[in-house]
Formats: structure tokens, C-alpha cells, sequence
């Protein structure tokens, strides 16, 4: 029997929606990889990351190495036409992102999007990163602190006291911390990611994040409550929260899909940019 892919059900075509064309280019372009003419994007799944830049950057004479540990993704990579018509080469590797056994000092540019949430060792991560970037290359990491998008902060900082926001952010950074400590996945791995990428000898100085600021139009039926699971609640009392403050969040999500406003920020997603000396 086939074996599923890893993270399938985390990546579907509405990622290529995940980032504003506009400000990508104002990110690349004051940061330094608009124009890269050698990139590697480490687990590279479906390619929607590349994809989602090389539609928005000059990157039709740029060669792309795309890595994944797993084949099926590769075979996914092979049947983007899509990605593989935006640059001037796509080259596909299967690879573990931690050990790649690619030439050192070989990219203008190495990125990955959401990778470093699923290892053990993102530093790991990191300093594969690093030694595969040609000196004065710039290394880039998207990943989430999802807790701040469960939590809605937007809207619950205009309709709620601040001990109340307090308690959906604490409910949430719990749930998180539940998931590392069972399932071994950091979806709020932004929130630590400055320190690994520091731990790997970079400059703290040198690390720049930035903030997402995609909007997204949250749906009218889009009923918060439905969050509080008990599946959910297991995850969150892992991580310390009593099914009091979970009762009393999900009330509190009640208040808020009633009056959050129709359009509203993608709370999770940083990009984590520094150059590599």
C-alpha cells in the first residue's frame, strides 16, 4: 500500500494565496533576493512557496533547486508547469533538508516555508541554510506562530477586555505547546525561531522578521466556537489550561464571530530574512 506524503494535508493550493505579491517584491527588493539567480527552496512540497515568489519577483533567468525528503512530493514538483514556466531551470532533489550533500556556498538565495515547524532540530535546519548560501547570500524562513492566529488578536483586542485577550492568548500558547509535547510539531516555532537562528552563530542584529500582512476575508459563517473540540482541549490541558478557562474562552469566541469585522489579517505567518557571511 502506497505510503501518504508527509504534511498531505497540510498543503493545497491555497497557499499560493498566503502572501501579497506587492509586498513581496518590496521585501526582496530592500533585502536583496528580487534579483537571486541561484536559488534552493528546502522542503519544497508541492513548490508553492518558489511559485508564489517567482510570480512575483524577476526570476525568469533564475535557476531553482527544489528539495524534498519525500518522492512523492518530487513527483509532484515534476508535474508543476506552472513553477517550472516562471524560472529559467528547475532542478529537483530528494533530500533530507538537514543534510543535503549539496555543494556548499552554491545559492544567491535559500528559503523554506513552514519546514522548520516539522524538525526535531531547526537548528539544524538552519545551519544547512547558512552553509549552502554563497558568502553574502541571504537566507530566508517563513513559519508561523499560530497561537497569535487562534487567538484572533485583531479582533479581540476591539471587542474584549484585556484580561480577556490575555486568556484566549494563554488557551492558545497552551494548545501549542500540547502539540509540541505530544506530536513533536511547533506550529508557533516563529515565536522561538530568532534564537535558533542565533544559536547557529548569526548576529542577533543581523536577523530581520517580518510581518505578514495579507488580509483575508473571514467567512460570514465562520463560527470561532468550533475551535473548542475536544480534541482541542486534550491538546490545550497538555500544555496546562483546565476546562474552566476553556469554557470561558470559548465563550469569548462566541463575542468575537459576532463582531469581528468582514476582513481580517493572517495572523501567523513572519518571514525570517539575514545574510550569510
Amino acid at each position: 500500500m502506497a505510503t501518504e506524503m508527509h504534511s498531505v494535508q497540510y498543503i493545497d493550493q491555497s497557499r499560493l494565496d498566503w502572501w501579497d505579491p506587492v509586498w513581496l517584491q518590496h521585501i526582496a527588493s530592500s533585502h536583496g533576493f528580487a534579483h537571486a539567480k541561484t536559488v534552493c527552496d528546502l522542503g519544497a512540497g508541492a513548490g508553492h512557496w518558489t511559485q508564489a515568489l517567482a510570480q512575483a519577483l524577476p526570476w525568469n533567468r533564475t535557476a531553482v533547486v527544489a528539495l524534498d525528503s519525500d518522492p512523492g512530493w518530487i513527483d509532484v514538483l515534476r508535474r508543476n508547469k506552472s513553477l517550472a514556466g516562471l524560472v529559467a531551470r528547475l532542478e529537483l532533489v530528494e533530500a533530507d533538508a538537514t543534510d543535503t550533500r549539496l555543494p556548499a556556498n552554491s545559492f544567491d538565495l535559500v528559503t523554506c516555508q513552514t519546514l522548520a515547524l516539522h524538525l526535531n532540530d531547526p537548528a539544524a535546519l538552519v545551519r544547512e541554510m547558512v552553509r549552502l548560501a554563497k558568502p553574502g547570500g541571504i537566507v530566508v524562513l517563513a513559519e508561523p506562530a499560530n497561537a497569535l492566529n487562534r487567538a484572533q488578536l485583531g479582533a479581540a483586542m476591539a471587542c474584549l477586555e484585556p484580561h480577556e485577550v490575555a486568556l484566549l492568548v494563554e488557551i492558545w500558547m497552551a494548545y501549542h505547546k500540547g502539540i509540541r509535547d505530544r506530536d513533536g510539531l511547533d506550529f508557533d516555532i516563529a515565536l522561538r525561531l530568532k534564537g535558533i537562528i542565533e544559536s547557529c552563530g548569526v548576529d542577533r542584529d543581523d536577523i530581520l522578521c517580518f510581518k505578514n500582512p495579507k488580509t483575508i476575508e473571514a467567512l460570514t459563517n465562520d463560527d470561532l466556537t468550533s475551535e473548542y473540540t475536544e480534541e482541542n482541549f486534550n491538546y490545550a490541558r497538555i500544555g496546562g489550561i483546565d476546562r474552566r478557562k476553556w469554557n470561558d474562552g470559548r465563550e469569548l469566541a462566541k463575542r468575537i464571530s459576532c463582531m469581528r469585522e468582514p476582513v481580517v489579517f493572517m495572523d501567523s505567518l513572519f518571514l525570517f530574512c539575514f545574510r550569510a557571511k
